[in-house]
């Protein structure tokens, strides 16, 4: 039996014709999910357990004017059937992002001459900044409201890392910390305390990006524009597993932006230089197959110097930095490294729906002064985006300036209308008991 379900969105802008089955059917026997739109909008179908708890993204996009159809074949996020029971479908339209005035002391945080930003399970936010004031490269650490946060039992929110050559740092399910250190990875724990340090011949001082997934390690190299990885599971003997040409990172002169991030299961996203042109980038999508790393498809549209990448694997997000370039900047430099004009520093938030990549949304905040990395919180609600102005370029040395200060701001992500209706599956009848 097929229940036809009319929702009316409260902007007024949408009318959704849903179809929706009390029971089971065959994949090709279920029937469309149908919404008519008056005027272009983002929109957003999430289905939710009957206690609110998210369960997966049906569709999502910025859709034009006419009738559109989404197919949903009453899966979960892993493509699951979902058991019988009571669900909750929400229908969000206008992502939005506010900028949290009350983060910090000053609606933001400032940095010496910062490079990456990560987040913990527990939503701390964890910046590495290069070269702070009187000390050597080491990340600070602060909680999500943006006030420190010690590393242990010590009294600091600063762990040094003795070093002035690293450029990236990761941090796994556990906390712990991996940060480049010329030719190897080291790893602390959460308190900062030494663990191990990963050594092999594969591990290059050109390595750019590195990222942890699945109790594996990668690496991204800016000299052979490929990724390494390496085996975590029994640390420190950390089996080198396969490597794998890559496009080219994003490289802002000497800097090279955090490009990789992972989404569910084995697959990963990594942004590029100039796949698309010179400082027009792309955003890709791999899979870890166990033996390399295999392209699957790639975004639509360029970017102009993509920079920064996150993922937020539950819902199947992307957020992708443009970094962009000053009003002051020295016009004629920026046309010699093929640049036109002047761009503004924006995210896009982009959904990857299993075979293509959609656009949801864009961001731009005019304060920003160069945008170098991004992150997110698990539950797609917080956006933490840190500026770096060396990033940026002035009229003295555009883009050369590596020393440039920069800024760590808070945005909370809502939608301007959210529908609700609740729904009955009756289940395949193969459920668990």
């Amino acid at each position: 039996m097929i229940h036809r379900i009319s929702i009316r969105i409260t902007s007024s802008f949408i009318l959704f014709l849903l179809f929706l089955c009390g029971c089971h059917f065959p994949p090709e026997k279920f029937p469309d999910i149908i919404y008519e739109l008056k005027e272009p909008q983002e929109v957003t179908v999430e289905l939710c357990g009957n206690d609110g708890t998210f369960i997966s993204v049906i569709c999502a996009g910025k859709y034009a004017v006419g009738k559109h159809q989404v197919f949903w074949n009453g899966t979960d996020e892993k493509g699951n059937m979902l058991p019988a029971g009571k669900y909750i479908l929400k229908i969000k339209t206008n992502r939005i992002a506010v900028k949290d005035e009350k983060f910090g002391k000053n609606s933001f945080i400032e940095f010496t001459n910062p490079c990456d930003v990560e987040m913990d399970s527990n939503g701390n936010i964890y910046i590495l900044d290069r070269q702070p004031q009187n000390k050597l490269c080491g990340i600070y650490k602060f909680d999500a409201n943006g006030f420190p946060k010690t590393y242990g039992t010590s009294s600091e929110n600063f762990l040094n890392l003795e070093n002035g050559s690293t450029t990236w740092f990761e941090l796994d399910c556990k906390g712990n910390i991996f940060y480049n250190f010329q030719n190897q990875i080291m790893a602390v724990n959460p308190t900062g305390g030494f663990l191990y340090a990963v050594q092999d011949k594969k591990i290059k001082a050109s390595t750019v990006a590195g990222l942890i997934h699945n109790k594996n390690l990668y690496l991204r190299t800016r000299i052979n524009n490929d990724v390494s990885s390496f085996d975590l599971k029994n640390p420190p003997n950390c089996e080198y597993r396969f490597s794998s040409q890559v496009l080219m990172p994003p490289i802002v002169y000497l800097y090279v932006g955090p490009s990789m991030a992972a989404g569910a299961g084995n697959y990963f996203y990594l942004t590029d230089a100039r796949s698309c042109g010179n400082y027009m980038g792309a955003l890709v999508k791999y899979e870890d197959t166990g033996k390399s790393l295999e392209k699957l498809y790639q975004y639509r549209k360029p970017f102009k110097d993509s920079i920064g990448l996150a993922a937020d694997p539950q819902r199947n997000m992307v957020y992708v930095t443009e970094r962009g370039t000053c009003s002051t900047a020295n016009v004629k430099y920026w046309k010699l490294a093929g640049r036109n004009g002047i761009t503004s520093s924006r995210i896009y938030q982009i959904w990857d729906s299993g075979d293509d990549f959609k656009l949801v949304s864009i961001f731009e905040d005019k304060t920003i002064q160069g945008l170098r990395d991004v992150t997110v919180s698990p539950d797609g609600k917080l956006l933490y985006v840190l500026e770096d102005s060396d990033n940026f370029g002035d009229e003295k040395s555009p883009s050369l300036n590596l020393k440039g200060k920069g800024r760590l701001f808070k945005y909370n992500l809502s939608y301007t209308s959210v529908s609700e209706k609740i729904i009955y599956l009756k289940g395949t009848g193969n459920e668990k008991k």
